[in-house]
Formats: C-alpha cells, structure tokens, sequence
C-alpha cells in the first residue's frame, strides 16, 4: 500500500506534537483525521494549515465510544479505510502517591487506557477487513524507569496497562498484518517549555540535553515505514530508561 493511500487518526491534535505530526503525515501525502477536543482549538489550527484536502478534523473525546464510532464511520466515508491510529493523548501527572485522588486516576485511565481501547478496537476491527494496518502509542519512559526524584505512580500504573495492551494486541494480532508499537519519550523541549535549566535537564535525563519533538516524529516515522517491527516500546529518553545515574 503506497503512503499516499493510507488513512492515519491521530489524537490530541491540538498540541505541539499533535500539530507535527499531522503536517508531516499530510507533507508525505497521507489521509489524516485529527481529534480536537473543541471547535476552538480546530479552528485555530485550521487558520495555521495550508494543506486542508487530505485533512478531516473532528471534535470529541476519545475515551467516548459513540464519539469514536461515529469518527471511524466519518474516516472511512472520506478516505474509504482506516489504516493507522496515532494514540497521542495519553495525560501524564507528576503528584506524590498520598496526594493523588479518584479524580486523578479516572483521569489518567480514561485519557491512557479507556481511549487507546476504543480506538485500537474499532480500528482493528477495520483493519481485519483490509488485511493490516498499524497502531502507534505514545506513552512515557517513566513507565520503563520510574525514579524516586519524579513521584509519578499512578502515570506509571496507567502507562504499564498501556505498555501491556500493546505486547498483548501485538502478539494477538500478529499474523494478521498489525503491528501494534509504542514510542516511549522522556522530557520534550516544546514551544512551550523551552527555558530549562541545567539542574532540571540532570534531573530527567543523562544526556545533558532534553529531547525534541522532531525525536518522536523520526520514530513514529521509523515504524510506520516498518512492517516487521511488532510489540515494541521505544525509549527516545536520551537513556533515561537505560538505569540510574
């Protein structure tokens, strides 16, 4: 299947990632459906596009089961097949375990785990009847390496139930032509963080430097050009999941 025929969801398309992936799927003539979580942030991202043809944004949530359905229903009326999901919306909450609340970690599952169900579900469904496809999962490398310097234990529970999904979906799924994969990032220089200073960048990675958004893109990039990668979690963390230091 040539990459101008592919049809790829991604979620969370409002933020910095979310944003670069969609402009470099549709740069490399991919179908892209983008989930906003609202009309305002679409539009606004609507204003900053200039290829629009190959673009279908929907508003919703996700981890809403008749909001996902409809989407797929959508996608595939526009672009006549469903062939990768891009899960970029999964929360993460950086809060001592004795603070955390049921509010939290209904968050944290319904952004991580109850959404990347819906939508690897659906999509599989899909993918049985064309023979293949592909799903990609962001997660976080903490989940690989959870530190004492980071409390961060019910981001690490949701995001292992995640890790998990995938090895089990990628096993599962195998000889079907779909390979289920993770992208595993540590800490993200964006436009919105770009003034760290040494002592925070020592703290989250070994590497002296952060990584970049253009780090996820290569290697969600990587896998979607791979069809015999299966099952992986991939650290982009500047070695941050390797072991202490």
């Amino acid at each position: 299947m040539k990459p101008q025929q592919r049809t790829a969801v991604i979620t969370d398309a409002e933020s910095c990632l979310g944003k670069a992936l969609v402009r470099t799927l549709l740069d490399e003539h991919y179908n892209v459906i983008g989930i906003f979580s609202s009309d305002e942030h679409m539009q606004s991202f609507l204003q900053e596009l200039d290829n629009k043809t190959a673009f279908l944004p929907v508003t919703g949530e996700s981890h809403c089961t008749d909001f996902v359905g409809q989407l797929m229903q959508q996608g595939i009326i526009r672009f006549g097949n469903i062939d990768i999901i891009i899960h970029n919306s999964g929360a993460f909450l950086s809060k001592t375990y004795e603070k955390t609340t049921p509010d939290d970690f209904m968050h944290l599952i319904n952004s991580n785990i109850y959404s990347l169900f819906n939508l690897s579900q659906l999509a599989i469904k899909n993918m049985l009847k064309n023979h293949g496809g592909k799903i990609i999962v962001v997660t976080s490398c903490i989940a690989l390496q959870p530190s004492q310097k980071i409390p961060a234990a019910l981001s690490v529970l949701a995001k292992e139930g995640v890790h998990g999904l995938v090895r089990a979906l990628a096993l599962e799924y195998a000889k079907k032509n779909i390979r289920v994969n993770a992208v595993a990032p540590g800490y993200i220089e964006s436009p919105l963080n770009t003034e760290l200073n040494q002592d925070f960048i020592n703290l989250v990675s070994p590497a002296d430097k952060v990584g970049t958004i253009n780090d996820i893109i290569e290697s969600i990039r990587f896998l979607l050009k791979s069809d015999y990668i299966n099952g992986t979690v991939m650290p982009v963390d500047g070695g941050y999941s390797a072991g202490n230091w």
